[in-house]
């Protein structure tokens, strides 16, 4: 099959589309991340995650959100949507290997909640921003974390006490979303975002039995 071929490269290509996504500029990032999650979808074996994870490239993809956050707050403010869309593609890497609970393990182990609850930008959106860029910053967050959860399972407190205390964190802008004016009409993009974000807020409510802290009351006043 196609990932067999991929494959037959060696190291010498794995390594090449990792340098890419890790030190690559614009496009050449955003087509490695999206390569990266194609082929991770169909490695069933999860070699391509174990390399990833035993180089470090996961860990560097994780710990650089914080840099991701710098250039978004700064491209935002000045209309370059570049860093947008490699946030995108390495979010949405990062939800691929969430999917399973190995992929999601290792991320969780690396760091990834704590890393979005770190995420200021979607609390600290220019006011020149279109509704699109914030769907386009919320949607592959909770995407992520809602696919990481479910990976886990609900018995991983650790992985549940993170993500409520991630809605802790970023409540004024989930409250923003699940709480709409008298009259106010939604765009497809918002309903889209109230269904990612209504889903965290029902599987952390489902399971708040395990957890007894404030930030599950936050997030389960948020849902109510």
């Amino acid at each position: 099959d196609s990932l067999a071929v991929l494959c037959s490269y060696g190291d010498i290509f794995i390594e090449s589309l990792c340098k890419d996504a890790s030190k690559g500029h614009g496009v050449t990032k955003i087509l490695a991340f999206s390569l990266l999650s194609i082929i991770l979808g169909a490695d069933t074996y999860q070699n391509w995650l174990k390399h990833l994870n035993s180089k470090g490239y996961l860990k560097h993809f994780i710990e650089s959100i914080n840099t991701d956050n710098q250039n978004l707050l700064m491209g935002l403010s000045s209309d370059n949507i570049k860093p947008l869309f490699i946030y995108e593609a390495k979010l949405a890497f990062l939800a691929q290997i969430a999917q399973t609970e190995a992929g999601a393990t290792t991320l969780l182990e690396a760091g990834i909640i704590p890393r979005l609850s770190e995420l200021t930008i979607l609390h600290q959106l220019p006011v020149s921003s279109e509704l699109y860029k914030q769907h386009l910053l919320v949607q592959p967050v909770f995407t992520l974390l809602t696919s990481l959860l479910t990976s886990l399972g609900s018995k991983h407190v650790v992985a549940n006490r993170q993500a409520s205390h991630l809605v802790c964190v970023h409540s004024e802008l989930i409250a923003s979303i699940v709480k709409s004016s008298p009259g106010e009409e939604r765009s497809k993009q918002d309903y889209q975002d109230l269904c990612v974000v209504t889903s965290l807020l029902a599987w952390l409510r489902a399971h708040q039995h395990d957890l007894h802290d404030e930030d599950v009351a936050v997030s389960i006043q948020l849902q109510s």
